[in-house]
């Protein structure tokens, strides 16, 4: 479950959903429902984390 977290943040997040986050949500719910998209995105809401690669530097 921790590796499809990852992925989907370093794709974006969903506040901040990319075609790459759009199209790796869209598997996830193929393959494992829509149930277990919404659990990895409000653990990532809860986290309040933003895409890796829009964070400033100072903010690590």
């Amino acid at each position: 479950m921790a590796i499809h977290r990852r992925a989907l943040e370093e794709r974006g997040g969903p506040k901040a959903a990319s075609t790459e986050y759009l199209t790796y949500a869209r598997c996830l719910v193929d393959t494992f429902g829509q149930d277990y998209l919404d659990y990895l995105e409000s653990w990532l809401e809860a986290d309040q984390l933003r895409p890796l690669r829009t964070m400033p530097i100072g903010s690590l």
